[in-house]
């Protein structure tokens, strides 16, 4: 049998998911994706916390609400974890992943203390290591270079905001220094790898204070940096911020921008300068964190959006190779009773995701009886086992190459001894950068012993717009 099972249209999401592309390099354009999730967390939290645990590759998703909700995400799957005991009931945490140690790192604001607790990715433990004095709506982040997690910023039991800057080794915390950032709190904090320093941006100068800060600070472990006089983001505090090794960018996006309502905005660092990214936003939510996930190569994003009721959102972002939708012609075909098929992209025509492409196709024989079928492959090297191009002539077609798989066969109708052939690509944004191929196989009695004809092949390179 010359054809597999003719499959549908709708057949063509699920078979484009499964060859998507693998690794996406960096320095490219960017979008977000909602991502539907089975059992994903709820939305009953007054503040969340995400980081990846690089051990065992998986997120770790904290929530506060009547104690520390735990939930894991392995890129497919959200898993909820009771473990005890937990970290009491807390107004204000943060959470880093702790590389050195292989533990996350949690400090959690409770009654007039603040306790330094570590998940291990199976109970929690509380440290009896003193903590900085309390205070509550911080910022942290890890320093993986020098094995620190860094703490700045917060406000007193009297709500007086803070200036101290505080690290842990896992064993001490120890006040580093007093000046830097002006007192704020709910400063966004992520660590920068690459140029080993910790980068913070913006904050609140207290509570009932509508003072808002568009500051961005560097720390190097010894000193704080302003970078003055840098266009960015606009003045906002709870922002989420992490950084993204496939771009080398550190990531901003949401927060509570001066005149109280939320941002949805998204915004890039590359240790010097800021840049938008305007390529599609999650919805605007102040209870919402951040993190990359090394295992699936995506920054992830979890939040709570709406109000009405309000309604968990997971969203992720992918990284394009490149977003310019192509399509070459390659290879040759063998002639039919009518001459030799060809086949070429239409007008106007290129394989943007989410939307149909068309190819023509030309020198069909201006019968219904002798039918052409659409082949779509997910490889132009190999099918089934078979090397590609693959020699037709053993089954009685000389001269006639297979060029593409045979994944999907559509059958078209060629009455005129012409037609088209339109493809709807998914709009799933991990699928841009893909390749799709496409040849087109002639049912033509007295072409040659076996009776079908074969046209040149073409190459779609899946782009975004």
């Amino acid at each position: 049998m010359l054809f597999p099972t003719m499959k549908s249209h709708s057949s063509l999401t699920a078979w484009a998911v499964a060859v998507l592309s693998s690794v996406l390099p960096a320095q490219q354009p960017t979008a977000w994706y909602q991502v539907s999730a089975n059992a994903a967390p709820g939305y009953n939290a007054s503040s969340v916390r995400l980081a990846f645990d690089q051990q065992r590759g998986v997120l770790v998703l904290v929530m506060l609400s009547s104690s520390a909700f735990v939930w894991e995400w392995d890129g497919k799957t959200w898993t909820r974890i009771n473990p005890t005991p937990y970290p009491n009931l807390s107004e204000s945490f943060d959470f880093v992943y702790d590389s050195a140690r292989k533990v996350c790192v949690g400090l959690f604001t409770y009654g007039n203390t603040l306790d330094t607790w570590e998940w291990n990715g199976t109970v929690w433990t509380k440290r009896t290591t003193s903590s900085p004095p309390y205070r509550r709506w911080f910022g942290m982040a890890y320093d993986s270079l020098r094995s620190r997690t860094v703490m700045f910023g917060g406000s007193d039991n009297s709500n007086t905001a803070m200036t101290e800057t505080w690290e842990y080794d896992g064993n001490v915390w120890q006040q580093k220094s007093a000046g830097g950032p002006s007192p704020r709190i709910y400063p966004a904090m992520t660590y920068d790898p690459i140029r080993g320093e910790t980068v913070l941006f913006g904050g609140q100068r207290g509570i009932g204070l509508n003072v808002y800060y568009a500051d961005t600070w560097t720390w190097t472990g010894s000193t704080w940096v302003e970078h003055f006089g840098v266009f960015g983001p606009a003045n906002r505090a709870q922002a989420t911020f992490a950084y993204d090794p496939v771009r080398d960018r550190c990531v901003l996006f949401g927060g509570t921008a001066s005149a109280g309502t939320g941002d949805t905005t998204t915004w890039e660092w590359n240790g010097s300068s800021w840049k938008a990214q305007t390529t599609g936003s999650p919805a605007k939510s102040a209870i919402v964190a951040m993190a990359f996930d090394r295992k699936q190569q995506q920054l992830v994003l979890y939040g709570v959006f709406g109000s009405s009721p309000p309604e968990p959102h997971h969203w992720v972002r992918y990284t394009f190779p490149d977003p310019q939708a192509k399509w070459a012609a390659f290879g040759s075909g063998c002639a039919g009773t009518a001459g030799t098929p060809s086949m070429a992209i239409a007008p106007g025509s290129l394989p943007w995701a989410g939307y149909p492409f068309t190819v023509n196709v030309t020198n069909l024989p201006a019968s219904s009886l002798r039918v052409p079928f659409g082949l779509l492959g997910a490889s132009n090297a190999s099918w089934q086992g078979l090397p590609l191009p693959f020699d037709l002539g053993v089954i009685g077609m000389p001269g006639c190459l297979l060029h593409v798989g045979m994944d999907l066969t559509f059958p078209l109708s060629a009455p005129t001894g012409s037609t088209t052939w339109s493809v709807l690509l998914p709009s799933t944004p991990a699928f841009v950068g893909s390749l799709v191929y496409q040849q087109i196989a002639v049912l033509d009695p007295g072409a040659n012993p076996l009776g079908v004809s074969m046209s040149n092949a073409g190459q779609a390179y899946v782009g975004f717009k």
